[in-house]
């Protein structure tokens, strides 16, 4: 994984010295936005972060690596940036700090569960025993599993709710007659479109494809 975000920021700064120096020659501000930083830290942080529960595996050591190795790639990225347009003013900075990600157990698991259960009375994730028992109150995969299959058998109910959403889409249109619909596409259809989709998205976020 490091090794293909090294080459990203590395495409991303061919990309921006292109776009900056022949197709785009006369702009006055650019911002360019390396993205795969967010991406590292995500995977790798517990090679850096000695309080982080899995930073005593084996795979700590890589992921300190491959997190220098991307920040080693940014920092050519903006080298050269600097080094092409020397009459330029450089800024470089990160929008928030990266660290311990504590938002997804809460807001990604719980929080969909919790309105499940206050919705059917009954609860949707099953979680597998090995979790129960998992040294630390960590659970860690077997090599020869995957969180996604993991996930499909801890909820039963996920082609249920994917139907769910599809029934509540037919609702939200079946109002419109075929003219209304016709004028929805220009009007509140893009407002009904994305409303659909953050839906889908909140289901997907429980183990929905």
């Amino acid at each position: 994984m490091a090794e293909s975000l090294v080459r990203a920021v590395d495409t991303r700064g061919e990309a921006a010295m292109w776009l900056l120096s022949e197709r785009l020659p006369d702009w006055e501000l650019a911002v360019v936005v390396v993205s795969e930083l967010h991406s590292a830290i995500e995977a790798f942080w517990h090679g850096i972060d000695p309080a982080h529960p899995l930073h005593h595996l084996p795979s700590s050591v890589p992921a300190r690596q491959g997190l220098k190795a991307v920040y080693g790639a940014v920092d050519r990225l903006v080298g050269s940036l600097a080094r092409r347009f020397s009459d330029a003013t450089i800024v470089t900075f990160a929008a928030h700090g990266m660290g311990p990600n504590n938002s997804d157990v809460p807001g990604m698991l719980l929080l969909p569960e919790l309105l499940y259960r206050r919705s059917f009375g009954r609860p949707l994730l099953r979680e597998p025993s090995s979790w129960l028992k998992a040294a630390d109150g960590v659970p860690l995969l077997d090599p020869d599993e995957s969180w996604s299959r993991t996930i499909a058998s801890a909820l039963g109910e996920r082609q249920s709710l994917s139907k769910l959403a599809h029934k509540i889409s037919r609702r939200l249109f079946r109002p419109f007659s075929a003219s209304a619909k016709k004028a929805a596409t220009t009007s509140v259809g893009p407002s009904y479109r994305i409303s659909i989709g953050c839906l889908q998205r909140s289901i997907s976020h429980i183990g929905l494809p």
